[in-house]
């Protein structure tokens, strides 16, 4: 089977692609990251929120801080909740530390 260049380019535009969130955040609402990451998010997204904040991505900083969204698609880290410590806030409603 050939290609043609038309072919090979489009292919690899569309795995060049940048990958579009499951879910967009509300702005001002903060978000468990196991929660973010139960809605679509990418956990490397979570670890550039962390790493500019100049945390460590461990697995209990990731799943269990809370992050705030700044605009839509955007979140920064806001805080650690502790292991096993950040609760659903809800539909609407920014989640918490327990």
């Amino acid at each position: 089977m050939k290609f043609g260049i038309s072919q090979v380019v489009i292919c690899l535009m569309a795995t060049a692609a940048p990958t579009v969130q499951a879910f967009e955040c509300t702005k001002g609402l903060k978000y468990c990251g196991w929660n973010l990451r139960h809605l679509g998010w990418d956990e490397i997204e979570l670890i550039r929120a962390l790493q500019r904040q100049g945390k460590r991505p461990t697995v209990g900083n990731i799943q269990y801080s809370l992050y705030e969204c700044v605009s839509r698609g955007k979140i920064e880290w806001n805080r650690k909740c502790g292991d096993f410590n950040c609760g659903n806030g809800g539909g609407g409603k920014s989640d918490f530390c327990t």
